[in-house]
């Protein structure tokens, strides 16, 4: 209890502070499952004069959260004070840069203290680039997320209840090659997995490859074509491939307004023998304005329903809203989506999802930050969905989360010998 009165105490405080803020970016520690806008938007990072810098930080924060179990039958709320240790890593010349972040997230919760624990929540992120000549460019990525909210740890998945712990990673490789000015050849593969530890859930693997032209048209429009191939192993579940022929443009408008389309027919085999066609397509508008920015996009494409154990079409509506004028040192984002889940052969699931999640952040100093959250989600379901078990999967939800918190952390900085 003297845990949670101080941390909460300390961070509203700050919160409500009106000290300047210091030109230098804090790492943040991501919340919910969901990355939180880590990028210095305001353009008040000092430029880093060492090839290596380490980051740790420490967070303490405290959550309400007004439906824990996530099911509307067996509403519950509470409490819940939060301390994340982090370490962020930092590797770059003018060759290559490497990024690398790792928190995790110790719970106390104050009305049932049965569901403390030091692991709740794990994130790492890894984003890595190598210019190996002056034509080819070679990428690493990796995403990890681990957390007791099935909806959390894929962008598109689907929430069975709260308490259900699950993990999941995606690496990826790829690589550019650029011929000439004007053209560039690229292409990489990706491995996505999913693992739930209760048995009635079915666990999934996704691979996916593509290739890719892009050709610089005109000054401001360029255009694609490529290739995008997905294979699907979800557990007691036909294995499914997926290919997919794409062709789009990139086109900036004005010097602020950028247009983006790619799409094509999605042709999905079945092991059985069951095939179809379906389109895909992700299209996005961006705009810089005088404030900060604003997007807004859609996304269709066959992909994992997460721990309903079957590949779905999944559609999403999304957008993006970055204040970034109000004062020195503060930012606000709204990033609301809104998705639909659908089965591909039957009518076994059948829902849709709203995340609404508003972040705000105020770097004080170059060790220490303020963070706020508020999150709404919202899932609906118009077919009842059972496990291998028998037990009734993706209910209607409705959730409501706030989260303040303080992050302390310094910047160590380690110079070529």
């Amino acid at each position: 209890m003297i845990v949670r009165t101080l941390t909460l105490g300390v961070a509203l405080a700050v919160c409500l502070s009106s000290l300047p803020a210091a030109a230098q970016q804090l790492p943040l520690a991501p919340q919910f499952g969901i990355q939180a806008p880590t990028e210095d938007l305001q353009k008040l990072q000092l430029p880093l004069r060492a090839p290596i810098t380490l980051v740790p930080t420490i967070t303490l924060s405290e959550e309400y959260n007004d439906n824990i179990n996530l099911d509307n039958r067996n509403r519950a709320w509470d409490l819940v004070t939060g301390i994340s240790p982090g370490l962020n890593f930092l590797w770059q010349s003018r060759t290559h840069r490497l990024i690398a972040a790792y928190n995790f997230t110790a719970e106390l919760y104050l009305r049932d203290p049965g569901r403390d624990n030091a692991f709740n929540t794990q994130n790492f992120t890894l984003d890595g680039s190598w210019r190996a000549t002056e034509r080819l460019t070679l990428t690493v990525t990796d995403a990890f997320n681990a957390s007791t909210d099935t909806n959390l740890i894929a962008p598109q998945a689907a929430s069975v209840g709260g308490r259900n712990r699950a993990w999941g990673n995606t690496v990826g490789a790829g690589a550019a090659y650029q011929p000439d000015e004007r053209t560039t050849v690229r292409g990489g593969g990706s491995w996505g997995t999913q693992r739930f530890a209760r048995d009635e859930l079915d666990d999934s693997d996704v691979y996916r490859a593509n290739a890719f032209l892009d050709r610089q048209l005109t000054r401001t429009l360029r255009g694609t074509v490529g290739y995008d191939f997905g294979y699907f192993d979800i557990e007691h579940q036909d294995k499914v491939q997926a290919h997919t022929p794409r062709i789009g443009f990139t086109w900036r408008v004005t010097p602020t307004i950028t247009l983006a389309a790619l799409g094509g027919p999605t042709f999905e085999l079945h092991d059985d023998g069951f095939s179809r066609i379906t389109p895909a397509i992700n299209a996005s508008y961006d705009q810089r304005l005088w404030f900060g920015s604003l997007g807004f996009g859609v996304d269709r494409q066959l992909a994992g329903s997460g721990a309903l154990g079957e590949v779905t079409d999944n559609t999403s509506v999304y957008g993006r809203v970055d204040v970034i004028t109000l004062m020195r040192g503060l930012t606000v984002s709204f990033i609301p989506r809104y998705t639909w889940i659908k089965s591909a052969r039957n009518d076994r699931i059948d829902l849709s999802q709203f995340t609404a999640p508003l972040f705000v952040t105020y770097r004080i100093t170059a060790w220490m930050a303020a963070v706020a959250r508020y999150q709404f989600f919202r899932q609906r379901t118009d077919s009842v969905i059972f496990d291998r078990g028998g037990n009734v999967l993706a209910t209607d939800a409705d959730q409501n989360r706030l989260f303040v918190g303080m992050q302390f952390g310094y910047p160590i900085t380690f110079d070529r010998p």
